[in-house]
């Protein structure tokens, strides 16, 4: 499971142009199947002191992943689910 650094730093490859783009992308899209990863991901994009340019990128792939992901069966279990609904909220506030 790729930590908040590692997000970050696949974030800022995967939307720069140069050749580590489409590598950067694909390791994104390989490690949303860890649990756990939509939670971290939501964490990096809370994170105030994390570059906006990467927070803004984390913020459109996450609702990309959720898009993707939730629902019975897609991949992210029911108690990660739980801890992003509650998450999510105060963000909305």
């Amino acid at each position: 499971m790729a930590d908040m650094q590692d997000l970050a730093r696949l974030l800022s490859s995967a939307h720069a142009p140069g050749p580590q783009m489409s590598h950067a992308a694909e390791q994104l899209f390989q490690c949303e199947s860890h649990v756990g990863f939509g939670i971290v991901l939501l964490q990096l994009v809370q994170t105030e002191s994390m570059d906006l340019g990467i927070r803004q990128a984390g913020s459109i792939y996450f609702k990309n992943y959720l898009k993707r992901r939730w629902g019975p069966d897609r991949g992210i279990p029911d108690n990660e689910k739980e801890v992003i609904k509650e998450s999510l909220l105060p963000l909305t506030l």
